[in-house]
């Protein structure tokens, strides 16, 4: 057995700190032990009730879809060894083909019948450890850290960017300001006053490529800088606390072990 955080979908309050079975090798031939799973508007609506749907057959859901973690046992991957950082690909396919799955978009895939991990149908990462598929397996930069668990919000940025150029080359763009909101009050109001040529790009979830670029640029930032996005950890045991917005905050971090 394992300890995680886990979640009764659409009821709140009913959140809490489990033991649970050890992750099942049909999950995943990589066997990992979680280091972190940072905290998101998406968790705490979920934990709110307003959200998430546990995978079938079940009524709870293991939360967090923003990992990192370590790898103890590759199993029949060439590609990953022992003691490897990881990070996962949060979305599934949509089991019905289209166009875009075919030709590796498939997080534009527009038929509904994705599942994400930590959110849709699938455990998250809010457990002691997890299971990977090795082709939804990303390797992290091990100079980053405990860093590392940033690459998921990242890797919507790297999509975001993508989709804004695609909008820009319509025609002559020599780009210099870049405003970028949130879908709270400021942008909601932003889209509601698009007028001529404008265009208001939004970014969720990401496919494998949006993961490898988010992996190589943020090995790139800067650690002091990127430091102070994580504003608070806590422990696994503190998962209330961690799933409470304080007025400071920017990223909060469940650790789980150290890097």
């Amino acid at each position: 057995m394992m300890k995680a955080i886990t979640v009764e979908p659409k009821k709140p309050g009913t959140v809490r700190l489990e033991d649970i079975p050890e992750p099942d090798v049909r999950d995943g031939s990589i066997l990992v032990e979680a280091v972190a799973a940072a905290v998101c508007g998406t968790d705490i609506e979920i934990a709110e009730g307003k959200y998430g749907w546990a995978p079938p057959g079940r009524a709870r859901l293991v939360l967090g879809h923003e990992s990192l973690g370590r790898v103890i046992d590759p199993g029949t991957s060439a590609s990953f060894k022992k003691g490897d950082l990881v990070a996962e690909l949060v979305r599934r396919p949509d089991p019905v083909p289209c166009p875009n799955r075919g030709v590796g978009e498939s997080d534009m895939c527009r038929n509904g019948r994705y599942t994400e991990r930590g959110i849709k149908e699938i455990d998250g990462f809010m457990s002691e450890r997890w299971r990977i598929e090795p082709e939804y397996a990303i390797k992290v930069d091990p100079t980053l850290g405990i860093l590392g668990v940033l690459i998921e919000p990242t890797t919507v940025i790297i999509k975001a960017l993508e989709q804004v150029l695609a909008v820009g080359q319509r025609s002559f763009w020599e780009p210099k300001t870049l405003i970028v909101t949130g879908a709270g009050p400021i942008g909601l109001l932003a889209a509601a006053v698009v007028l001529k040529n404008n265009v208001v790009v939004g970014s969720v979830n990401a496919n494998k490529r949006h993961w490898y670029k988010a992996s190589e640029r943020l090995a790139r930032l800067d650690r002091k800088w990127l430091s102070r996005l994580i504003t608070r950890f806590e422990t696994p045991e503190n998962f209330k606390e961690a799933l409470e917005r304080q007025p400071d905050d920017i990223k909060v971090v469940i650790q789980f072990s150290e890097v």
